[in-house]
């Protein structure tokens, strides 16, 4: 009898997460000017939008563009170094360029249901792929590269290791002050000395968003005379 109850539960929750299957034919496609479009006009807009997803009271999910791909301000760099230095437990100084990527709560960048729990296994896996790339970054300048996961995420990272690049944002502070979009497969952030912010929404490597930084991209969005 003891058997049968638990081949029961077992059949149970198989037939319940069928039953909340996604099905991907149903999805629903939203504009930056927040009007229902066909795949096709979604997929072309997409190239200069940022985008989130996210799955509705019906199961079904929705794919949502934001016209804000790129943003650019300026903060206090004394103040981000310090709360870089609190979430991280090292010292971050604000006299360095800083190269931040953040991973939303809720993010269906592989899934159609979010995946929330950072096994140190698979942190390990993540890290392998991309230390090359930070590693080369380092070795040819002196950025800090510091990944963050929205609170809610767990993170089993380890903040006794001097090279760790994984933390949670604890106290909101990056949520709430520089990665204000929430944004399907990550955010990415260069801080200049000068307290001049560059976001861009949106997957990418961080190699190739590093070159931002190069004074001919960065002013783009940044003219000659905001840049002193």
């Amino acid at each position: 009898m003891k058997y049968l109850f638990i081949l029961s539960m077992i059949i149970g929750l198989q037939t319940s997460l069928l039953a909340q299957k996604v099905d991907r034919s149903k999805d629903i496609f939203i504009d930056a000017e927040g009007k229902s479009i066909s795949q096709q006009k979604f997929r072309e807009q997409w190239r200069n939008c940022a985008r989130w997803d996210s799955i509705n009271s019906t199961n079904t999910r929705v794919n949502t563009l934001n016209k804000n791909l790129f943003q650019g301000f300026v903060s206090d760099p004394g103040t981000i170094a310090t709360e870089l230095s609190k979430t991280t437990g090292k010292s971050i100084k604000a006299s360095s360029p800083i190269l931040l990527v953040f991973k939303f709560k809720g993010d269906l960048c592989t899934s159609s249901h979010p995946d929330e729990n950072w096994s140190k296994s698979r942190i390990r896996r993540r890290k392998k792929f991309l230390k090359p790339f930070w590693e080369q970054l380092e070795k040819d300048s002196d950025l800090n590269i510091i990944y963050l996961f929205e609170k809610g995420i767990d993170l089993e990272n380890d903040t006794d290791d001097t090279e760790e690049k994984f933390y949670i944002d604890q106290e909101n502070y990056f949520r709430n002050n520089i990665f204000t979009q929430p944004t399907l497969c990550n955010s990415f952030a260069a801080i200049k000395p000068n307290g001049q912010i560059l976001v861009r929404n949106g997957e990418s490597r961080i190699d190739f968003f590093a070159k931002f930084l190069m004074d001919e991209n960065w002013s783009q969005f940044f003219p000659e005379d905001q840049r002193n």
